[in-house]
């Protein structure tokens, strides 16, 4: 039975409502997300399809959360909702670091390989094999409603904190801190080169960014529920950032496009540096410096 004794029944209806909301907006910004992408599948990067793995598992997610309109009592929902949340969730922030790492090893590596057969089978074995192990329902692990939404619990709080942290919370907080600490990685590699370059250094990470602001509220709001602390804002602002990453992500995608429209002009001012007003000397020079070459070259395969 759905565990939300705690709030009234208007309470309740606002986060169905927000939930509704921000899932509907997020279900049609990923899904143009994910046809703009695949238009272009033949000639993007290994990055490109790794983006694509990225907001796919959130246009899943934002599916998942429609399982709410179903009759919580049928015996297979809760399973259902808590398996699909916890393998999109984790799936998310997998390709979400990944995206990060291989960026910064883009970057940093002379002899870049981003092993991409091994990646895209590590993407969906390891969520899948985390979100798999409450289906057996042991003793001390199973799904059960956390808030609205199902979720990993176990026979006493501390055990359900235990393995909250353990397969969920715990891969989220690692894969949020590795991909801000090769965020900041890239930065420092890329400030010397990038106004050459042309190449603005957030734009590798934007999309594992975005996710990592849209799940940061989560995160607090597991962690205080855990700990006997649920007010309602904290809950809806949860709800509100959690269910709009396939907004955030179509956000993204169209500033991405407006750098990739900038970038273009700034790749004519590099190939014809004569025509370009902005050009001097020292821009000469840099360009034929060994790391702008080897760092041109991991970028371009990236």
């Amino acid at each position: 039975m759905n565990d939300d004794t705690s709030l009234s029944s208007s309470d309740l209806k606002t986060l169905y409502i927000i939930n509704y909301a921000f899932t509907g907006l997020s279900l049609v910004s990923g899904t143009f997300v994910i046809y703009a992408f695949a238009k272009t599948w033949k000639r993007w990067t290994y990055s490109g399809k790794m983006i694509i793995y990225l907001t796919s598992s959130n246009l899943l997610y934002s599916i998942t959360n429609l399982l709410t309109l179903a009759d919580p009592e049928l015996p297979f929902i809760c399973d259902l909702d808590g398996f699909l949340r916890t393998f999109t969730t984790l799936s998310s922030f997998f390709w979400a670091t990944k995206i990060a790492l291989t960026a910064y090893r883009a970057i940093s590596s002379s002899h870049y390989n981003p092993h991409g057969n091994a990646g895209a089978i590590l993407g969906i074995l390891l969520p899948c094999f985390a979100s798999v192990l409450p289906l057996f329902k042991f003793d001390f692990l199973s799904y059960n409603y956390l808030g609205m939404n199902c979720d990993i619990s176990s026979k006493t709080e501390t055990w359900t904190l235990i393995w909250l942290f353990i397969i969920l919370l715990g891969p989220m907080i690692i894969g949020t801190g590795l991909t801000l600490f090769f965020y900041i990685m890239i930065i420092k590699y890329l400030k010397e080169f990038q106004g050459v370059l042309g190449i603005p250094t957030s734009q590798f990470v934007a999309y594992p960014l975005g996710l990592i602001i849209a799940w940061f509220p989560s995160i607090v709001f597991k962690v205080a529920y855990l700990f006997g602390y649920r007010a309602l804002w904290l809950e809806a602002v949860s709800i509100a950032f959690s269910r709009s990453s396939g907004f955030i992500n179509v956000l993204i995608y169209g500033w991405q496009s407006l750098i990739a429209y900038q970038n273009s002009k700034q790749k004519k001012n590099i190939e014809h540096p004569l025509e370009s007003e902005s050009w001097g000397p020292e821009h000469t020079k840099l360009l034929g410096h060994p790391n702008m070459i080897r760092k041109s070259k991991s970028l371009a395969s990236f």
